[in-house]
Order: C-alpha cells, then sequence, then structure tokens
C-alpha cells in the first residue's frame, strides 16, 4: 500500500522487551494502539521496525527505534 508520502510499506512491526511481537502490519493505514490482542499491553519500552520502499527510486530502508509506551 502506497500512502500520501508515495512510500511503500512492507512491513511495521512493535515488539515487546524479550522480542515477542505485539503488533505487525503491512498497511500504513494502521498504527499500534498499545494493545496486543485487545488487551492493554505493560507501560514500559518498546521496538520497532519498519520496512518501506520508496517507488520513485526503488530503494529499500529499514529504520529501527524505542518507543515508551506510557498512559
Amino acid at each position: 500500500l502506497i500512502n500520501a508520502w508515495g512510500i511503500e510499506l512492507k512491513k511495521f512491526m512493535v515488539v515487546n522487551r524479550w522480542g515477542n511481537p505485539v503488533f505487525e502490519t503491512t498497511n500504513s493505514q494502521f498504527g499500534w494502539n498499545g494493545r496486543h490482542q485487545g488487551e492493554l499491553c505493560e507501560i514500559g519500552s518498546y521496538y520497532y521496525l519498519a520496512e518501506y520502499t520508496c517507488p520513485a527510486t526503488g530503494k529499500k530502508y529499514l529504520l529501527k527505534g524505542d518507543v515508551m509506551l506510557v498512559r
């Protein structure tokens, strides 16, 4: 799915501190809401990985980082 910026998302994934996936999508219209299987995730650090392609150049990118879930 190509979004308004012309970026084609291949995968977006959020994992907990033990490396277990809590969210995964290939649709850039959906984001993580802090839940896993309908249950609220624990407050704390999570890690994300985004793989995407620029259709204009065909170049692939990998973006990784961390986020702190707070309520």
